[in-house]
C-alpha cells in the first residue's frame, strides 16, 4: 500500500521533505504524513487530493494532532508566510 500511495504522490508533483517524514505540494497546498500515507489505502489518498483547499490555507494530513507551531515551522521552511495551516 505504501508504495502505491508513493507513487501517487510522486505522480501528483509531490516532493519528499525527509526532516519532516512529509510529502509536500506547495503548489497544491497539502502535506501528508508517512504515517498517514502508510496507514491508509489509495482511495483515502484519493479523496484526500481532490478535497478542495480554500486559497490561503496549507492542509496537513497525519494520524496525529501536530501543535500549530510546528506547522507554522514547516511553513516557514516552505517560505511561505501568510499561510493559514489547517
Amino acid at each position: 500500500m505504501t508504495n502505491n500511495n508513493e507513487s501517487i504522490l510522486k505522480n501528483a508533483d509531490f516532493a519528499y521533505m525527509q526532516k519532516r517524514m512529509l510529502w509536500i505540494s506547495v503548489e497544491r497546498r497539502r502535506a501528508f504524513s508517512d504515517e498517514s500515507i502508510q496507514d491508509h489505502d489509495g482511495r483515502w489518498l484519493a479523496s484526500k487530493l481532490s478535497e478542495d483547499v480554500p486559497e490561503g490555507e496549507f492542509r496537513f494530513y497525519s494520524n496525529s494532532v501536530w501543535a500549530p507551531e510546528v506547522k507554522m515551522e514547516v511553513l516557514e521552511e516552505l517560505g511561505l508566510t501568510g499561510v493559514i495551516p489547517t
